[in-house]
C-alpha cells in the first residue's frame, strides 16, 4: 500500500503506523476484511485515519472495536446535504485510554486526539464523485435513486461469503483436526522438564526482564518466585504449547526465546495480540503461565501470517 499523505514529522509517521498495526491486528481477529487504512488531513485533530471496508455489515464491528480500544471524545454519524454525499460515514474522535498512555511506544500520542472515519469503498467512491463534479443540475430525486441502487448493490454483496472467510473456515477445520490429534499426545513424556524450562529462563534474565517490564506496563503482576506449588494442569498446558511450537529440547526453547521473544518491538506486538485475543484472563500470573501465553500468541501470529 502506498501512502501519498505527507506527515508533518517523524513522530506523526510512527504514531500512524502504530495505530495501523493495532487496527490490522484487531480487525483480523474480528474476521473483518479491510480495503485500506490511510492517514488523512484534518485540522481539528492531531491524527486522522480513514478506514475503508468492503461490506457495510462490518461498519458497526469496526466502530465497536475502536470504541473498545480508545477513549471516545465524540462520536457521530455524518449526515451531509443530499446534494453532496448521500451515504453516511461514521466519525469517531478519540484519545488514548489511560492504560495505553503508560506504554512507551504510545507516548507520542499521549493527550492527542485521533479521528477515525469509517466507510465502505462504494460509498466513499460515490461521495468522491459527487464532491469532484459540478452536480447542481442533478435533482434530489435522481440522487435518491442512485443511493437506493448503490445500497441494493452493497446489500447483494453483503449476503455473499467473501473469499477470506472461506479460507478461514477451511483453515479452522484443519486446525481443529490438528488440535484433536495433538491432545492425544502424552505430554508427560515430554523431553523438557519443569526444572529445564526454569534453567533456560534463569540463563536469560535480559529476556525475562523485558517480559516483566512490558507486563508491568500492562498492569500484569508476574510471580517469579517461589514457583512451588505450581499447578500441574498449567504445566501440562505449557508442555502441550511447547509441542505445538515444535519445542522439545532445552536448546530449541532457548533458540525460540532468542528469535521470537527477545526484541522489544516484537514483544510489544505479541502482548497486544494476546490482549486482543483475551488471553490475559487474570492479572496475576506465574512466570511459566506468562511464557505459555507468549508462545501461544507467537503460534497464533505465525498461523495468521501463513494464511
Amino acid at each position: 500500500m502506498t501512502y501519498f499523505y505527507k506527515f508533518a514529522n517523524r513522530s506523526n509517521f510512527d504514531s500512524f503506523f502504530l495505530v495501523h498495526k493495532l487496527l490490522i491486528n484487531g480487525l483480523s481477529e474480528q474476521k473483518v476484511p479491510v480495503y485500506s487504512i490511510e492517514p488523512t488531513k484534518n485540522s481539528s485533530c492531531d491524527l486522522s485515519v480513514k478506514i475503508l471496508l468492503y461490506f457495510p455489515k462490518h461498519l458497526e464491528i469496526v466502530k465497536d472495536f475502536i470504541v473498545s480500544q480508545f477513549d471516545v471524545k465524540k462520536h457521530k454519524v455524518e449526515q451531509p446535504d443530499i446534494g453532496k454525499s448521500p451515504f453516511s460515514s461514521i466519525d469517531i474522535v478519540t484519545k488514548l485510554r489511560r492504560k495505553r498512555q503508560s506504554l512507551p511506544e504510545w507516548s507520542d500520542l499521549k493527550g492527542k486526539t485521533i479521528l477515525f472515519s469509517i466507510n465502505t469503498i462504494l460509498r466513499e467512491t460515490f461521495c468522491s464523485l459527487m464532491d469532484m463534479t459540478e452536480n447542481d443540475g442533478i435533482d434530489g430525486e435522481k440522487i435518491a435513486k442512485l443511493q437506493d441502487l448503490l445500497a441494493e448493490i452493497e446489500e447483494s454483496f453483503d449476503q455473499l461469503p467473501y473469499k477470506a472467510q472461506a479460507e478461514d473456515l477451511s483453515y479452522a477445520r484443519d486446525t481443529v483436526a490438528r488440535d484433536s490429534t495433538t491432545k492425544k499426545i502424552d505430554t508427560d513424556k515430554s523431553s523438557l522438564s519443569l526444572e529445564e524450562i526454569m534453567q533456560v529462563l534463569r540463563a536469560h534474565p535480559e529476556i525475562t526482564d523485558r517480559w516483566l517490564s512490558i507486563a508491568n506496563e500492562n498492569s500484569l503482576d508476574i510471580m517469579t518466585t517461589p514457583l512451588e506449588p505450581y499447578d500441574h494442569d498449567e504445566l501440562m498446558m505449557l508442555l502441550e504449547t511447547l509441542r505445538d511450537a515444535g519445542i522439545n529440547s532445552r536448546k530449541e526453547l532457548e533458540s525460540f526465546l532468542i528469535n521470537h521473544l527477545k526484541g522489544w518491538e516484537g514483544l510489544y506486538e505479541i502482548f497486544e495480540i494476546a490482549r486482543l485475543r483475551s488471553l490475559w484472563v487474570k492479572d496475576k500470573l506465574y512466570l511459566l503461565e506468562l511464557l505459555n501465553i507468549l508462545i501461544k500468541t507467537c503460534i497464533l501470529k505465525t498461523k495468521r501470517t501463513e494464511r
